[in-house]
C-alpha cells in the first residue's frame, strides 16, 4: 500500500508539472517579447532541422545562411551546427515550426530537462528535505542555468546525458547509463 500511494503521488506531482507547464507555455506564447525571441545559438539547431526535414544538406553554409538569415541572424556568416550528425535526431521536430515557436519550445524543453537533472540529483546524492530548497535555489540562480536558457545553447542535454548517466549506474542499470552517456557526446567541439 505503501509504494504505490507514493506512486499515485508521484504521479500526482508530474501531472501537476505538466499542467504548469502549458499554463507557462501558454503565457510563453501570449507575451510579445516571446514571440521575438533573439536570434541566438538555437538557429543553428533550427536551421539544420529545418534543411534536413526538406531532404537538404543540414551541414551546407549557404542553405544553413539562407535559413538563418530568414529568421534574423544579423552576422555576416552562418553559424555552424558542428555536432554530430545523430543530433539531428534530436533537434528534427523543432524543425517543424517556425523560428519563433521552436525556440519557445526548445525553451521550455530545455528548462524541464534542466528541472529533471536537479531533481535526480538530489536522488543520486540523497540530498534531504530540509536542504532540497536550498538546491533548488542554487541551482536556479547559477549562471550557467541561466545562460544555457537564454542563449539556446544546447548543452543541457549534455547535462542530462551524465546525471542519466550518475543516476542509472548508482542503480546499476548499465544499458540505460550508457544510453544517457552517449548524450555527453553531443558537443565533441
Amino acid at each position: 500500500m505503501g509504494k504505490a500511494v507514493f506512486s499515485t503521488k508521484r504521479y500526482v506531482r508530474l501531472a501537476l508539472l505538466g499542467a504548469l507547464s502549458v499554463l507557462l507555455f501558454q503565457q510563453l506564447q501570449k507575451s510579445t517579447s516571446i514571440r521575438t525571441w533573439p536570434v541566438d545559438d538555437f538557429v543553428e539547431y533550427w536551421a539544420a532541422a529545418r534543411l534536413q526535414l526538406a531532404g537538404m544538406n543540414p551541414y551546407s553554409p549557404d542553405e544553413l545562411f539562407h535559413l538563418q538569415k530568414a529568421a534574423g541572424w544579423s552576422e555576416s556568416s552562418p553559424v555552424m551546427m558542428w555536432n554530430p550528425p545523430w543530433t539531428l535526431v534530436l533537434v528534427l521536430l523543432f524543425g517543424a515550426f517556425d523560428y519563433s515557436m521552436a525556440r519557445s519550445l526548445w525553451f521550455l524543453f530545455h528548462l524541464a530537462v534542466l528541472f529533471v537533472c536537479v531533481a535526480a540529483g538530489q536522488r543520486i546524492y540523497e540530498i534531504q528535505k530540509p536542504r532540497q530548497w536550498l538546491v533548488w535555489g542554487l541551482a536556479l540562480s547559477y549562471f550557467p542555468f541561466v545562460f544555457v536558457l537564454k542563449a539556446g545553447q544546447i548543452t543541457a542535454l549534455v547535462l542530462l546525458g551524465i546525471t542519466g548517466f550518475l543516476f542509472f549506474e548508482k542503480r546499476r542499470e548499465d544499458g540505460f547509463a550508457g544510453a544517457f552517456a552517449a548524450l555527453a557526446m553531443l558537443k565533441p567541439h
